[in-house]
């Protein structure tokens, strides 16, 4: 279920959120009536869950001098990120009032893709299943600094609030790039209880997490898509087999073709 949360940058109850896909993830969408969550160190950015490198050098420079790892501050705090990154889960999402060319190419396909249309309202209210899920807006910020502001500073509210909230030690994943800031990422979080670990570092060995990949969260999708969007390029026989597949999950007359690909009018 979403569980809201103050210290979160939460999108006003209208905002218009689009989820691109492949048509294989679609149907895995309607027939498991659930949206996937991937593990966070699997979503292909290796600074997913991290530190800035040069922020991660000068703590090292600072606090790797002990010999022995397990008393090592700096070998524990890349540990944790590690470990934090393999037990959360995430689902993303793009924010715009409208869809975006940018977010066809990168996510899904011109000719064959999908994407799903709806609004935070929706998304929080669809999720149904017992998991507690946040959500949040990615904030985006420059990694290059020693010292980048969002990260381990007074603006980021997380990390200064931190003592015994879900989120305390998974707060690096609510900071990206600025170079995915095209993204305008909305983020829902399921983050899964680690046993022996705690926001300083590793107190014993820790399990392997749950899943390999991700997990589905029971979601209603009747509740969650306001629109089903075909890919701008794709041929009838492709738009017409989403729409049958639609029907087929009581999604009848959700279905409609991306304006993107429209032909200019010349005359």
């Amino acid at each position: 279920m979403f569980k809201h949360d103050h210290l979160l940058s939460t999108p006003s109850p209208e905002t218009v959120l689009w989820r691109y896909m492949d048509f294989a993830k679609f149907v895995a969408l309607l027939e498991k009536r659930s949206l996937f969550f991937a593990r966070a160190d699997k979503l292909g950015d290796p600074f997913e869950g991290y530190l800035p490198r040069r922020l991660l050098e000068e703590l090292k420079n600072t606090y790797s001098g002990n010999a022995d790892p397990k008393d090592n501050i700096f070998w524990n705090m890349t540990q944790v990120f590690k470990t934090v990154a393999t037990f959360t889960l995430v689902c993303c999402w793009h924010e715009s009032p409208y869809e975006s060319a940018a977010m066809w190419k990168l996510y899904s396909r011109e000719n064959d893709g999908i994407a799903i249309k709806t609004t935070f309202e929706s998304l929080s209210k669809s999720l149904i299943c017992d998991e507690d899920v946040f959500i949040s807006r990615v904030n985006y910020i420059d990694y290059d600094t020693i010292n980048p502001v969002g990260i381990f500073d007074q603006k980021d509210r997380m990390f200064l609030e931190r003592k015994g909230h879900d989120l305390s030690i998974r707060s690096q994943l609510l900071h990206k790039r600025n170079s995915f800031e095209h993204e305008r990422e909305v983020r829902a979080i399921h983050p899964i209880a680690m046993k022996g670990l705690y926001s300083g570092g590793m107190t014993k060995e820790i399990a392997q997490p749950p899943y390999d990949f991700g997990h589905y969260l029971q979601t209603d999708l009747p509740l969650l898509i306001h629109n089903i969007v075909v890919a701008p390029f794709a041929p009838d026989w492709f738009v017409e087999l989403v729409g049958s597949v639609a029907t087929h999950y009581h999604c009848d007359g959700l279905v409609t073709q991306s304006s993107l690909g429209g032909d200019p009018i010349w005359h």
